[in-house]
Order: C-alpha cells, then structure tokens, then sequence
C-alpha cells in the first residue's frame, strides 16, 4: 500500500508549478497562433500571465479552457479559441 500523507507545502509548491507552466503555455500557445486570432490582443495575454506568475491562482474552468483552446486551434475552430482564450485571460481570479 501507498501511504499517502497531506503536506501543505508539496500542495502549494505542485499548485505554483502547475499555475506557471499554464501561463507559459498560453503565452506559448498565442504567439503561435496570434495570426489566427486578431481580436485578441498580445497586451492582455502578457498582463494576464504576469499575474499568474505574481501569484494570482485560476479555478478549474481556466484550466478547463485552456484545454479547449488548445483542441479548437488544432480544428482551426478560432472562433472558439478566441472564446476561450478571452474567458482565460478573464479568469476571475487573475
């Protein structure tokens, strides 16, 4: 059996990780794709991910979204990915 024990401090350090690597990613993921989505503007995305990494923590549906973005980039759907990315940059609590 595993014996799994809570630790505050791993939850907190895997949360910061896993917060960082989404705002690199959708910084990643626009420059590849700002072509395709005009209405988005390089500012927002920028402002958006330096709260991130400033600590500012999203709920499960920026994640959720950002999941979407990827699969609507992938079918050329910008009509989503321009949804979803302007819901991610949105997120409450960024």
């Amino acid at each position: 059996m595993f014996a799994f024990h809570p630790s505050a401090p791993q939850a907190k350090h895997y949360d910061a990780a896993m917060h960082a690597a989404l705002a690199e990613s959708v910084v990643d993921v626009f420059d590849q794709a700002k072509h395709a989505l005009p209405l988005i503007k390089w500012e927002s995305i920028e402002r958006w991910a330096q709260a991130v990494r400033d600590g500012a923590r999203c709920g499960p549906a920026t994640f959720g979204a950002y999941f979407d973005l990827v699969a609507a980039l992938q079918t050329d759907d910008f009509d989503t990915a321009t949804s979803r990315l302007g819901e991610i940059t949105q997120a409450p609590n960024a």
